[in-house]
């Protein structure tokens, strides 16, 4: 029999999923940096999650929807220097600038900025090469790799070199030759100053990007061999099948059947069998009798459109993505879980923001503004890099809802006119001035019409969106001399 441990032994140390996955004999788990982890598999999983992209729907499908919502119409920026003119001149450089900001010249800035998001979420990081002539180039994740000619002393992580203490110093970026393939042979040293490495980096011991989707991998190679089988399933459904069952049939069917490359199974210089396929029929030549009779036939899985649900609900949780917004059905919720839902999803996808905004953006933003500041184009001051990204908002579920919410906090001050803006993508420096002009301009309307009808008395909130204000309401005629009823004292104006 055996003994129960002895509280206080080792036996009852550490934690049960260990002691189980050591008795049922599974592998242990190496500990390691995150970047061992990643050392030998990097270039797999990121070629997987590269085909799963091109051949896969409901993978693509799930990464264009969050790049859909997470970038919206790109982001937008506002100068926030203490000098009027210095935003205005810091806005206009980086509007003229982002029409051409990419040395191939294939992309504006608003394409880049969908590029650079589907390589962190497909590929796992992308780097931007400031270069000399002001534009950035590119870097595919692919492209940063060891050099055979790099230097061996230093440490080196997957086409990285580090410090002492595991920050970045140079980039050894490889070129793609005649046929599109990786080079890496002489991959270029660049110094890290000049690059930027835009990844989600989970680990404190991360140095390049992972795929987001990268822990779901084994469950797509599965369910995408179920959806094919569920395919060929209702594909033989609906064909109609039948089996000729007669004397020597085997040899006569040889003689019957004909070789049709097109079919599945049957390929160029094969010989016939006994099973002709045909687009709307199978048909079978059995041995025995002159009988002709129908397959019996199996519906495909009774289950399977809850299964699959349940999985594409479970596909889109590394990327924060509902299954409302992967199927785009709206059928089976109400406002409230809808709402549930979607704040869930707007965390995550505020969350790429930041990260858009922390690795990309903003670095590149400063980039330009010193090279104005060197140029001559602006003024140097304290403040000349601070700003603001305009992040494109998230859509209201419910308008009505949604506006009636937002107009009790700014009454009660749980939140400002500017907040409230914001979360229509609104920047209220710019809805100041149209929304100013517009009440002028409403105004202006109003006086015109009033000058040549003296007596029309139009309100010019009525040309501004406004409600015209009620006609305030007659007071009822008084007699100052009419005394208080028996039951009532006159008031003390004084109390």
């Amino acid at each position: 029999m055996k003994k129960a441990p002895v509280p206080g032994h080792y036996g009852m140390l550490g934690y049960e999923a260990a002691t189980k996955a050591r008795a049922q004999g599974k592998a242990v788990p190496t500990g390691g940096s995150a970047d061992y982890h990643a050392r030998y598999d990097l270039d797999i999983l990121r070629r997987q999650s590269q085909t799963f992209d091109r051949d896969n729907g409901l993978y693509r499908g799930i990464i264009n929807r969050a790049v859909d919502n997470i970038l919206g119409d790109g982001f937008a920026l506002q100068a926030r220097t203490s000098k009027k003119k210095t935003n205005e001149q810091l806005e206009r450089l980086w509007h003229e600038w982002c029409k051409d900001p990419e040395v191939r010249g294939l992309h504006t800035w608003w394409s880049i900025e969908r590029v650079v998001l589907r390589s962190v979420l497909v590929d796992g990081d992308i780097a931007a090469l400031k270069t000399e002539d002001g534009r950035i180039q590119l870097i595919e994740s692919e492209r940063i790799a060891t050099s055979k000619t790099a230097l061996f002393d230093r440490p080196i992580v997957q086409g990285i070199e580090l410090n002492p203490q595991g920050r970045p110093v140079a980039y050894y970026i490889a070129h793609y030759d005649r046929a599109g393939l990786v080079n890496s042979s002489a991959a270029e040293r660049k110094n890290a100053e000049n690059i930027e490495l835009v990844a989600s980096l989970e680990r404190a011991s991360q140095t390049r990007g992972l795929p987001a989707q990268v822990s779901n991998f084994p469950m797509f190679h599965r369910i995408n061999d179920v959806c094919n089988s569920e395919a060929i399933a209702w594909q033989l459904l609906a064909r109609f099948a039948i089996a000729i069952s007669r004397e020597n049939a085997a040899t006569l069917g040889y003689g019957q059947s004909r070789q049709d490359p097109a079919k599945a199974g049957q390929q160029e210089n094969t010989s016939p069998d006994r099973i002709q396929e045909f687009d709307e029929a199978i048909i079978f030549h059995a041995e025995k009798g002159e009988s002709l009779r129908g397959i019996e036939r199996n519906l495909p899985g009774a289950n399977f459109p809850s299964s699959i649900t349940m999985f594409i609900r479970l596909l889109g949780l590394p990327v924060g993505m509902p299954l409302e917004l992967v199927l785009l059905d709206w059928s089976k919720t109400n406002y409230s879980s809808a709402r549930a839902a979607l704040e869930q999803a707007f965390r995550m996808f505020a969350c790429w923001q930041r990260l858009l905004r922390q690795r990309f953006h903003a670095p590149i933003y400063r980039w330009k503004v010193m090279q104005w500041i060197a140029e001559g184009l602006v003024p140097d001051s304290p403040d000349i890099l601070r700003h603001e990204w305009i992040v494109p908002s998230f859509p209201w579920i419910d308008q009505l809802k949604e506006a009636q919410a937002w107009g009790m906090r700014i009454d009660r001050g749980l939140s400002t006119q500017a907040e409230a803006l914001k979360s229509v993508n609104r920047d209220r420096g710019e809805w100041l001035q149209a929304r100013a002009a517009e009440i002028q301009d409403a105004i202006d309307t109003a006086n015109e019409i009033n000058e040549k009808n003296p007596n029309a008395g139009v309100d010019w909130r009525i040309f501004a969106g406004l409600v015209p204000n009620a006609a305030p309401a007659a007071a009822p005629e008084s007699d100052a001399n009419e005394s208080q009823p028996p039951d009532e004292k006159p008031t003390d104006p004084e109390k």
